[in-house]
């Protein structure tokens, strides 16, 4: 640290473990966030209490203006100047004001601060300036309206002159404004744009303000429990206030870095503050020095350091095609990246609950051959299985495909939504591909399935996703050059799918799983569907590792009995939307070898169960090479489908259980109504522990018989005979929408039936 590391002001170690601040691994709660820029904080310490400072740069010299506010009466507040070389204070003025900033010009100092008082807290802000450090002016810079207050300020230079942010307790407490001065002596106040959440009500606090063009950069405080302070990670648990770093060209529409952790959260030795920051550039590299402590009782200023000009600084925080936060300034509020977008994007998926999963491809005459050689995952192993299977790839025709009768068969079975395999591992497309001829248009059937798929979804009335394997067996350069092979195969095919064939509600990766999410550039790659196709939710198979981790998607995915078995912390922590992908038999495919079907009854109480946890049960058929359902499927959906038709009120549009656990059967809810979903008959009444509401009514969804009830013990009483042979659902309903407290220790747990 040229030039400052002689300063004795420095010398004082700090508490705790100092270290480059860089992003862990666990998810960020951003889904967009990136790797904070390599910020270090420095064993060294200013000791209190202290708070609000501006490191300058003065005829050459390193210095440190401050301000004295301890717990005191106004007359022991005052402003002073150290040297930060030498550690002598080289001037002392302003006695009863604080809230300090500073600003050079040429050979001229200038101070800003709030005036205090001992009855009214603090008046207006005052410019003090010298060209000697031992004769100060002073003037008023920026009167306060009534029943105001006003607190920090900040100056920066712009090419029209001067531009001010001065903080305030109006509208919101706290917030800031901003003023403008062609000479620094007379200030008028921007109308009509304020960095004041009134929204949320978070803080916009201790602005520090620069220019460096075409930007105006901001850092400021700001807690962590509301606002934008929701959308960082933090290092402490016990971490309350921070500093975030905004851009603007307009000072209008501010973006938010949008890193991992904030530009400054405290690490162990700093307490539970990291605000009140101002920086300036020394001998090339860029100093942060901010505030620790805990806002009231104690403070220390310690100093952070950038390895680079405050240009590279500013610039290294807003990494480019990056979503970020905006704060409108305008209407005084965060704007969050995809936030309300996803949320609109999620409406239906939340409410549908239940789609079909169509295995389809070359991969079902390959199943249909009992003479087959290999099995279809061999291809991944041995690549000179790929001739083999393009072989069958030739035969495929599916002759018999109609894709409206998929249609009747998925609303038969009470399905929401379809997904169709457009392109799984083996590489053939299922619709007209430029990058390829091993598609369907190109090769024997010359039909675009998956256009044909999702014109015939629509026309049902049914929401329509398509499968994507972004790995492939078939295509050479997967295995000997991937960055190549996602830029000129992977990118070009999705962009095809999402171009071709008309609007979309899902695009379903998988295939993610030998590359980390870097290598299929996730980001780039759900960015892109966003622009072509904006209403299209995404799956978390973006990379390896990432199921049930990444935000970059819209949904988690859970796989099979043995995932789906397995609660998830997203299931009732997170409460992000999931949805559990099953087949009927064992094979995703249709193979001759798939005889081992599970029951309606099986499959019922999945889809019960998955939804009770909060989650969409999306089944999978396999067709037949020629592309017709097999029969025993084709039951079981109708199977499913009258079973839904009696009892989908307590699954469409339902959430999961209120309660973690129940003696006996599975919950959904919506409005006021508890499901219960009883797979037979318990010993006793249903109960409902925990349950703080008064219980209105019950009655069986089957047939609409009543049931007693008894509010104080909270049961429902059953009849000897319950009317579902596969589940039977007990509506109850409640005065309001269920409330449920935890029971004790000692209750029943729930196994299940």
């Amino acid at each position: 640290m040229r030039g400052l590391s002689t300063c004795v002001l420095l010398v004082a170690a700090a508490g705790g473990e100092f270290a480059p601040l860089s992003a862990q691994e666990a998810a960020p709660a951003n889904p967009f966030a990136v790797p904070n820029p390599p910020l270090v904080k420095l064993p060294f310490a200013f000791p209190g209490p202290r708070m609000e400072n501006t490191p300058i740069v003065y005829r050459d010299r390193p210095m440190l203006v401050q301000n004295v506010r301890g717990n005191t009466k106004a007359a022991g507040f005052y402003l002073f100047v150290q040297d930060m070389v030498t550690g002598d204070e080289v001037a002392r003025f302003g006695d009863t004001f604080s809230f300090v900033s500073a600003f050079v010009r040429g050979d001229e100092l200038n101070v800003f601060a709030a005036e205090n008082t001992d009855d009214d807290w603090t008046h207006d802000i005052y410019r003090f300036w010298t060209t000697d450090l031992k004769n100060w002016r002073k003037e008023l810079a920026v009167q306060r309206k009534p029943g105001e207050h006003l607190f920090n300020a900040s100056v920066c230079q712009d090419e029209q002159g001067y531009v001010m942010a001065f903080e305030s307790n109006q509208p919101v407490q706290w917030s800031f404004r901003f003023a403008r001065s062609k000479d620094l002596s007379k200030w008028q106040e921007i109308e009509g744009i304020g960095f004041s959440d009134t929204a949320e009500k978070s803080a916009c606090a201790n602005p520090t303000l620069r220019y460096v063009a075409p930007y105006y950069y901001c850092v400021y405080g700001a807690w962590n429990w509301q606002g934008p302070g929701k959308w960082y990670r933090y290092r402490l648990p016990e971490t309350k206030y921070v500093t975030f770093v905004a851009r603007s060209r307009d000072l209008a529409m501010w973006e938010l870095s949008p890193t991992t952790y904030p530009l400054l959260d405290p690490v162990p030795g700093e307490g539970i503050n990291n605000t009140d920051a101002d920086l300036f550039e020394y001998h090339g590299n860029t100093y942060l020095f901010y505030a620790t402590g805990d806002q009231q009782t104690w403070g220390t200023i310690r100093v952070a350091m950038y390895p680079g000009p405050l240009r590279q600084f500013f610039e290294s925080c807003f990494p480019k095609d990056v979503p970020m936060i905006v704060f409108n300034a305008r209407e005084g509020r965060y704007v969050y990246p995809d936030a309300a977008v996803r949320a609109k994007r999620q409406v239906w998926f939340r409410n549908a609950k239940f789609g079909l999963f169509f295995h389809w491809g070359p991969f079902a005459v390959h199943g249909s051959d009992p003479g087959a050689k290999f099995d279809y995952l061999d291809i991944q192993a041995n690549p000179a299985l790929n001739a083999e299977f393009e072989k069958y790839a030739q035969r495929f025709r599916g002759k018999s495909f109609d894709p409206a009768k998929w249609m009747e068969t998925a609303k038969a079975a009470g399905a929401r939504y379809v997904v169709l395999t457009a392109k799984h591992h083996d590489g053939y497309a299922m619709f007209d591909s430029r990058v390829t001829t091993f598609d369907s248009v190109d090769m024997a059937p010359k039909t675009d399935y998956a256009r044909a798929f999702a014109d015939a979804a629509r026309a049902a009335g049914l929401k329509v996703g398509f499968y994507y394997s972004l790995l492939d067996w078939r295509e050479p350069r997967y295995r000997t050059n991937l960055p190549q092979f996602v830029d000129e195969f992977l990118f070009p095919q999705v962009r095809e799918l999402c171009t071709q064939c008309g609007p979309l509600d899902c695009v379903w990766f998988d295939g993610e799983w030998d590359h980390p999410a870097t290598a299929w550039r996730a980001p780039e790659l759900v960015r892109m569907v966003r622009q072509l196709q904006p209403a299209a939710l995404v799956n978390d198979r973006l990379g390896a590792g990432e199921r049930g981790v990444t935000r970059l998607g819209d949904f988690y995915t859970r796989e099979q009995p043995a995932e789906i078995n397995v609660a998830m912390g997203f299931e009732r922590e997170q409460h992000y939307p999931w949805e559990a992908c099953m087949t009927i038999g064992d094979y995703w495919q249709y193979s001759i070898k798939d005889t081992r079907f599970k029951s309606t009854t099986e499959l019922i109480r999945r889809l019960v169960d998955v939804v009770s946890r909060g989650g969409n049960l999306l089944l999978n058929v396999g067709p037949t090479p020629d592309g017709d359902i097999p029969q025993p499927l084709v039951e079981r959906l109708h199977g499913i489908g009258a079973w839904l038709a009696v009892n989908g009120e307590s699954i469409y549009g339902t959430t999961g259980s209120p309660f973690k656990t129940l003696p006996v059967g599975k919950c959904t809810a919506k409005g006021n109504r508890l499901y219960i979903h009883l797979e037979k008959r318990p010993e006793g009444p249903v109960q409902l522990p925990g349950l703080q509401n008064a219980i209105l009514k019950a009655w069986f969804l089957n047939g609409g018989a009543a049931l007693a009830v008894d509010n104080d013990a909270k049961t429902v009483a059953l009849p000897e005979t319950l009317p579902d042979a596969a589940v039977t659902t007990v509506v109850v309903e409640l005065d309001s929408a269920p409330v449920v407290r935890p029971r004790s220790s000692g209750a029943a747990a729930s196994g299940g039936q």
